[in-house]
């Protein structure tokens, strides 16, 4: 028999003093060993390893990806953990990933004190960052107008889901969208997706939405109809529709009619025409020429015994969303018109009526000179309560009462003269000559408003929301894998919570900043800025 030497192999920290026997001292052995002892040594308990003596010192590095500036960073266990979260997020990876031999290798050697976090840890500072992320959008949104954009998408699991997009331009005139919603949806119905958008505007506080733009399915026309209030209408609409029909139903019933268009005494040569309900122009022409016939056919229901009024007795007809008639109802035809059916066509008349490119300009107008204009007027009144409110000697008091007629006048000349000015905006905008533009070099649209929106203050804030109005849903669909109108594996397999976090959170992620709101002022930030003035002088003069 022979003898066998046993040799345990033994590694040494090498920053570890070596005076101290046992210290930094692991068992190394390839076929027996790992390395897990050494690596937890230099991460946790090895005092004199340089990184772990001073983890706030701080290298100086490229900011890669966003800048080329040199910035200062320093180890931070919290700020690498949102960074792997975002990493997560923005590349579509799975959360297990963190998990993965892989990437905890990559750490250990990349940086070595880093505790890699597990996969829980990691989804609960997911969604801690969501919320977070969620409740500034929602802030930065609450003082703009925005434009939206729906779709929807099925799921490899048969999953309904609605994307809701909005989309606007900051206060440094750049565009933006950003990803609201993306929730499960029942099904495709109109009403169905009607609500369920009205639900995601109440979630996030939007009030002030100009425009939503759908694709062509029949579905989002009652959608539309059902979320901007048209809803309301639709009764009123189909009453004079119906009135209409039975005009147009047969000569005896025209004849009818218009027996009693020569008892009003209505000199209107045009009668009242059909509309096709799919499309709003027709609609507005059908209760724009039953406006002027309003007096006959209320002179046909005052006769209780007319033709007319057994016609709303009749069984109703059952009309799908395209319009075709699909079988008979046992309800009544809607009608006839009454005087509030009258006063709702009147105001959807007036929304959809027609008019030449500087009299909607002068109507757009309008509705924003408050709005713009406010915050000159809210300065010149604050100024008048400080000035009236003057406390002081005698003296002062005095000269105050006496100049308070001279004061009202010359408040007075300065809100005409703002008046004047801004009333002739638009004829100053229409009457500018136009802007050169090279047939080598893209007009920037934005970039024109960004430096003559000082000139044109009121336009300017049209052009803002006007100017972020999408002509399609492609920035909706652009959510999606680009191969189909799908949701991808990995995202299916998470509850629509975190389908729609994830979502959502990369497009934020990926938007560029929103840049910081302009504030409207205020009395109270006037007298806070005073106050400083006034003290800042006492300071001086001390």
């Amino acid at each position: 028999m022979v003898d066998v030497e046993v040799v345990n192999k033994r590694a040494k920290c090498i920053y570890c003093p070596k005076s101290k026997v046992g210290l930094g001292d692991y068992a190394c052995d390839s076929g027996k060993n790992g390395t897990s002892g050494m690596i937890s040594h230099i991460r946790k308990y090895c005092k004199y390893y340089p990184p772990n003596q001073d983890k706030t010192q701080k290298i100086i590095t490229g900011n890669k990806g966003q800048s080329n500036k040199m910035v200062a960073r320093g180890f931070v266990q919290s700020d690498i953990i949102h960074a792997c979260v975002e990493m997560i997020v923005v590349d579509e990876l799975p959360f297990s990933f963190v998990e993965k031999k892989g990437f905890m290798r990559f750490c250990s050697v990349a940086c070595p004190m880093f505790e890699v976090p597990s996969r829980r840890k990691t989804v609960r500072q997911f969604l801690k960052m969501y919320d977070a992320q969620k409740q500034q959008l929602k802030k930065d949104l609450s003082a703009l107008r925005i434009n939206l954009t729906t779709d929807t998408w099925t799921s490899v699991q048969n999953t309904n889901y609605m994307v809701l997009t909005a989309h606007f331009i900051d206060c440094d005139w750049k565009m933006h969208k950003r990803v609201l919603n993306f929730c499960v949806i029942p099904n495709h119905q109109g009403n169905t997706i009607g609500d369920l958008i009205e639900s995601c505007l109440l979630q996030w506080g939007i009030e002030k939405v100009l425009t939503i733009t759908v694709d062509n399915a029949s579905a989002n026309k009652v959608a539309i109809d059902w979320v901007s209030g048209l809803r309301k209408l639709q009764k009123s609409v189909m009453a004079i529709r119906n009135a209409v029909r039975y005009v147009r139903s047969s000569p005896q019933r025209l004849d009818y009619f218009k027996i009693s268009v020569e008892k009003e005494k209505l000199t209107c040569k045009n009668l009242v025409c059909m509309d096709v309900p799919t499309r709003w122009n027709s609609t507005y022409m059908m209760l724009d020429a039953a406006l002027k016939f309003k007096k006959a056919f209320t002179r046909m229901v005052e006769d209780l015994n007319s033709p007319f009024m057994a016609y709303f007795k009749e069984p109703d007809e059952v009309v799908d969303e395209d319009g075709v008639v699909q079988t008979n109802s046992r309800q009544c035809r809607v009608g006839p018109p009454t005087d509030v059916d009258w006063d709702n066509a009147s105001i959807f008349v007036r929304f959809l009526k027609t008019r030449e490119v500087k009299g909607v300009l002068m109507a757009l107008y309008d509705e924003y000179v408050p709005k713009v204009d406010g915050g000159i007027h809210m300065r010149l009144s604050s100024t008048t309560e400080n000035v009236g409110s003057t406390s002081g000697s005698n003296n002062i008091v005095e000269e105050s009462v006496a100049g308070d007629d001279f004061l009202d006048d010359w408040i007075r000349e300065v809100s005409q003269s703002d008046e004047a000015v801004v009333s002739h905006e638009v004829d100053s905008y229409l009457g500018d000559p136009l802007a050169l533009v090279s047939k080598d070099a893209c007009f920037d649209i934005l970039m024109w408003w960004k430096l003559n929106g000082p000139k044109y203050p009121v336009l300017a804030a049209i052009a803002k929301d006007v100017l972020s109005i999408q002509t399609s849903t492609v920035a909706s669909e652009s959510c999606f894998s680009t191969g189909g109108r799908v949701i991808d594996a990995f995202r299916s397999s998470l509850t629509p919570t975190s389908v729609e976090a994830l979502i959502c959170m990369q497009n934020w992620l990926r938007g560029d900043e929103i840049s910081s709101l302009e504030d409207t002022p205020s009395i109270e930030e006037f007298e806070f800025y005073e106050t400083i003035e006034s003290e800042y002088a006492n300071d001086e003069d001390a």
